[in-house]
Parts: structure tokens; sequence; C-alpha cells
């Protein structure tokens, strides 16, 4: 497996696997024997057909009815296979799906995150919102914390969502669990640890999963603390397997046994609880005497560092003059290099798995920093945005191998920043340009910081310097020969321009907007998330599975 994101177990005991990283469904019978479902591995995209004709892109979520039919959540569409492995595509455009659940009736439910709200998509094909608030009237999700009817809810990012026996749904929403009758109102469940005192389940961090047991528990996925644990009939929350916050990959009883990363759950008719294990790339299963085994994986098949054969995460790329693509592998620490003729090697970072520095190259421990960000100058030296527990900061690294942080003494707000930086980029005068969480920062060869336009507030309107704001999250940086900077706001589905002198301006998408619409300005975007420009002033852009051509 690659990434497996969701498990579904059907009437039979077959268990069907959202395979992320290899863009398929996988099916595992009772007996163990893996097969592919649906999809070709390694082929992403959207296209609906028979079997291995079929493509799938960011599956998120799994399930599996009473025929043996089953539903994929992916991004923002929910796609259906039949027995015989037929896929057709049955609702689109929502805006982050991140997990699905069933009744009996053959409703699906859907938790639509970045909308915050609950969705239901009937037999028919309707879509509707069942539980939550719906977006203001500028696009603006209401996220909350509130009980109540359709309309008058509020959610904070629902993750996981299962169904019992009566319709009855149970969302995992931000370390709290929320119960959803069949006519939409929402309760929160109050819910105790073994003292007594209210609990919080997992919230933001990783993708907790969720499912539901005949007798009404309901278990749960703690990715980052590599814990399975449930909720009890009378609320109280008990440890099922693992150990906080060991990781690792061991069978056993209980806290003998060892996880990494645990995602998405599910429960068959016997009690066990199957779990997508997915930093071990493995299905494990829990029996309801708390013994772990695995049920499928290929752990251990994974060679580092040279080559790619582990490369599961690509966060940002740069390219030298001489045609050699340099690429952020954040879940091996690396930066990789792919040289014009094909050939690769390991550009900076430690060899996996212990972080220990080798061959002149500088160590991304692991656990301790994380390569999010490249760039590259002009004389080929690499300029990294790397994070750690403390923060983040910019690793300078020669071609000699030569490993410096950067400091920028000159104004308090120049390191600390970087901690919530998304992207990197430099110009050919060797400034650096930061992505935050608000501002765009410049970072002249000699140190000195400063804002190059917007601020804390994350907004979106054009000005110049603090009076322009950007969304949360910009995602990639470029930087023409004249030395405007383009910046990839995937917070506003939008891409912006800031002239040297810090104006900036909305070139293309607009707020709010949603799904990618061709044609003269302003298209719609959504979420870009890379951005390069030539020498010509073109624009290339990575939106919503496709790579935009933006002419000047």
């Amino acid at each position: 497996f690659n990434r497996p994101v969701g498990v579904a177990v059907d009437l039979s005991g077959n268990v069907y696997v959202a395979d992320q990283g290899n863009a398929v469904v996988r099916k595992i019978t009772s007996a163990g024997s893996v097969t592919t479902f649906a999809g070709t591995a390694g082929i992403s995209g959207n296209v609906d057909g028979a079997g291995p004709a079929a493509r799938f892109s960011v599956l998120t979520g799994i399930a599996v009815d009473t025929s043996g039919t089953v539903f994929v959540a992916q991004e923002n569409q929910v796609r259906k296979i039949t027995p015989a492995g037929a896929v057709t595509s049955i609702a689109a455009g929502f805006s982050g799906l991140s997990s699905l659940a069933l009744d009996r009736a053959g409703n699906i439910y859907v938790t639509d995150s970045s909308a915050s709200v609950v969705r239901k998509i009937t037999s028919s094909g309707e879509v509707t919102t069942f539980a939550g608030s719906t977006m203001t009237a500028n696009g603006v999700a209401p996220f909350g914390f509130a009980d109540g009817a359709p309309g008058v809810a509020k959610f904070d990012h629902p993750a996981a969502i299962v169904a019992d026996a009566e319709g009855t749904l149970y969302v995992l929403d931000n370390s709290r669990v929320r119960r959803v009758t069949p006519d939409g109102v929402v309760v929160s469940l109050a819910v105790t640890g073994a003292d007594g005192t209210p609990f919080l389940l997992p919230g933001g961090g990783g993708s907790p999963g969720m499912a539901i047991a005949a007798d009404g528990s309901i278990f749960f996925s703690a990715p980052n603390d590599n814990l399975i644990e449930k909720v009890t009939p009378t609320r109280t929350v008990v440890a099922v397997a693992g150990t906080l916050p060991a990781s690792g990959n061991a069978d056993g009883t209980g806290d003998a046994a060892r996880f990494n990363e645990p995602v998405h759950l599910a429960v068959d008719a016997a009690g066990n609880v199957h779990v997508a294990d997915g930093l071990n790339n493995a299905i494990r299963k829990i029996a309801p005497s708390g013994m772990v085994t695995t049920l499928a994986s290929n752990v251990g098949v994974r060679t580092l560092p040279t080559g790619f054969n582990g490369l599961e995460y690509v966060l940002g790329l740069a390219i030298d003059k001489s045609g050699a693509l340099f690429v952020v592998d954040p879940n091996s620490h690396l930066i990789r290099r792919i040289a014009a003729d094909g050939s690769r090697s390991v550009a900076a970072g430690s060899s996996w798995p212990d972080g220990v520095s080798s061959g002149g190259f500088f160590p991304f421990m692991i656990g301790r920093s994380v390569p999010v960000g490249v760039a590259v100058d002009g004389t080929g030296t690499l300029f990294v945005l790397d994070r750690d527990f403390s923060g983040g900061f910019i690793r300078k690294i020669t071609t000699g191998g030569a490993d410096t942080i950067l400091a920028c003494s000159n104004l308090p707000t120049c390191l600390q920043p970087s901690s919530t930086a998304n992207a990197i980029a430099i110009d050919a005068a060797g400034n650096i340009y930061l992505a935050q969480n608000g501002p765009i920062s410049k970072i002249t060869p000699d140190g000195t910081s400063r804002i190059l336009a917007g601020s804390s507030t994350i907004g979106f309107s054009d000005g110049t310097g603090a009076e322009a704001s950007f969304g949360l999250g910009a995602r990639a940086l470029t930087v023409d020969a004249a030395g405007n900077v383009f910046v990839a706001d995937s917070g506003n589905n939008a891409i912006r321009k800031i002239t040297p002198a810090g104006v900036v301006t909305t070139i293309a998408g607009k707020a709010g907007s949603t799904g990618v619409v061709l044609g003269t300005l302003p298209a719609s975007l959504s979420a870009p998330r890379g951005i390069a420009v030539d020498a010509t002033g073109t624009l290339y852009v990575s939106s919503e599975n496709a790579v935009l051509k933006i002419r000047p």
C-alpha cells in the first residue's frame, strides 16, 4: 500500500481500502488476499470506467453498503463502485470531503470539512445540507461550535462521520463528538475519561477516524498519538490499543501494539476493528480481545535515500540554470535532485530513518525539522524553508554542502514568521521572499528583513504594503526578471502580483470562487498550490489537478 487513508468492511468480511498514494481502491478478502478493485496504481485522475480504466484523485474516505456497492470520497466528489468494479460519479461540487457514511435507506452522508457542514446525498443523487450552517453571502464558512437544528448548528472542521443502525450520525468535530439525529438536529455528547473528567478527542492533528460497533461503542483513532481508543455506551473513553506517544509497527495485545499514524477505522459484524495504519502502509485488525494483528502490509520495502522509491508527498520545487530540479520530500526529510539527464540523488538532508548526517549533507532530523519549501539561486546555492518544534528558519546550503541558518537580527519578527511560512522564492539579486500566514516578507542578501506586502490580518484586498491582505496559507511564490513577486493565494483562490514597490493586484481568480473556469480574467481558480513564471512573463499555475497557463 501507499498511504491507506480509508477502510470499509462488507457483510462477507471483505475489507475495501482507499489507497490514496496509489490512487486506487483495493480489496482484501477475509483470507488476506489483496487485489486492486478499481483504478490503476500510480495513475491519478478523474475518469469513470470499469475496473482498471477508472481514475481517482485524492481519496479521503470509503464506505460499503449491504449490496457490496462501494462509495468513495475524493476531494470535492463522491464516486460509486459496483460489485463488478464499474465506477461512476454521483455527486460533485463539495468544498473538501473528509469522510462519508451510509444509512440503511441508501443515503450517503459526507463531512464537507472546508464548508463546515454535513451533506446528504439521496439514492437519486439529490444533495442537500443536512446539518450545520451554510456559507455566508461572501463565501465564508461559518466555523464554530453550536448545537441545534439545521441552519442553527455549527461545526468546526468536521472530520470523521459514522451512522448507527437507526440512522443517527456521529461526527468527530475538532475534539468533540457530535450526534446528529435523523432530522438533522445536532447535539454534543459529554465524554469523560476514566477518572470522570471531561475528555477531548483527537482534534485537527492528522486525520482521525471513527467507527461505531453494534453495541453503540464508538472507536476513534488518534493519529498523532498512535492510539486507538473507544467511547463506551456510557460515554467513557477507554484505551483499546497502542501506547502514547510511541510509534512503530508491532502486533500484540493492548498497549503492547504499535501504530504509525493510524487514520480511518471500520468495524465488522464480529466486532473486529480494522485500521488504516497510514505511515506503516498497512491494514491492521483489532479483535474484541484487544489483540492486534496485521491483515496486509508492505512495511520495510521503502528504499532511501537514493532514488524516489519512498517519495510520498511533495511540498516544493525549484530548478537551477543547468535544468536540475530540486524536490522537497518532507516525509523523508530530504531535498531530492533530478539532473537534466534524469539521474537522481539527494541534494540535502539525512539518511532515512535515523537522521544521521552523511555524505556532507546536513541533517533534517526525523521528528525535529521538516523541509517545506526550496529555492535556488544562480550559483546553485539552496535556500530551504525548514520547520521544527521551536519554530521555523531558513537554511542556506552551498554546492559544497556547507549549511548555515540565516539570521535576521534587525527585525524581531524576521526569524519567527517562518514557523508559519509556506513557501520561499529568491530573485536574481539574491533577495529571499517568504509567504507566511498573512504577510509576504523580503529578506535582502545582507539579512535585512521587512514586510513587502500584507499584514497579520487575513483577508482579500489589493493595495500598497500593509493596505493589502492575503488569505490563510499562501502555498507558492515565484519572481519574474523584473522583480515582481507572484503569489499562489490558496485561501482566496487567486493569483496575486506584488511589484518591487509593494503594490498588490489580483491577476486571476477571486475570493469565494470554487472550481476552475478558464478564459479572460478574473477566471476562477481552486486553491492554487504551485506557481512558476518563464522568461516571457507567462505564469504556470497548478490548481485542482490541472496546470493552467496565464499569458501576460
